[in-house]
């Protein structure tokens, strides 16, 4: 059997105010060529694992299992919007506050996969939601006015209760993913 692409993450259900920023971006984008996110498909990746082998998911979701339980639950703050990419934008986000626990929680899972061959290429994690991904975008002002109005903007706070292991299948119509296995935190 093929290598799994997977990465562990947190499930995001968006709230009402971050759904109506997300449709006012696309309304304001909508002659730009932007491959928009499914918004029930929102969440946070904690890492990404690209190509996994079989015979390791079994292994990595006993690891996560054992090293998670630990963890007691938090929350965190989904705040703001903004672009990677620079001079033109690549991905559209939703950013989070700064959150310890998150990034203790980041740091924890990072430790985890390191004996499996698995390590974080960006030396600093910027948590986000990915929204859209720019092809091509010539209403660049309307996109500056957009995230101008929503940078300061916080949208929910989410309780992270469980990290989740996904296997991500990429498809024609986008990315579907699907729980490999659900790890609760305390």
């Amino acid at each position: 059997m093929d290598n799994l692409r997977t990465f562990i993450g947190i499930d995001i259900k968006p709230s009402d105010d971050l759904l109506g920023a997300f449709y006012k971006l696309k309304n304001v984008l909508r002659d730009d060529s932007i491959k928009w996110v499914d918004t029930s498909t929102l969440h946070l990746t904690l890492l990404f694992l690209e190509e996994t082998e079989n015979n390791q998911v079994n292994k990595i979701s006993d690891e996560l299992q054992k090293e998670l339980l630990s963890v007691p639950q938090f929350s965190i703050r989904i705040k703001g919007l903004g672009t990677f990419g620079r001079p033109d934008p690549k991905v559209i986000w939703a950013g989070f506050e700064p959150n310890d626990a998150l990034l203790a929680l980041k740091h924890k899972v990072d430790e985890i996969l390191i004996p499996f061959g698995f390590e974080d290429e960006n030396k600093v994690y910027s948590p986000h939601l990915t929204l859209g991904r720019v092809k091509f975008l010539k209403s660049k002002q309307q996109l500056r006015d957009v995230l101008q109005l929503y940078k300061d903007k916080a949208f929910q706070d989410v309780l992270v209760d469980k990290v989740i292991f996904y296997q991500s299948t990429l498809t024609t119509k986008g990315a579907l993913y699907r729980p490999i296995k659900v790890f609760p935190l305390k």
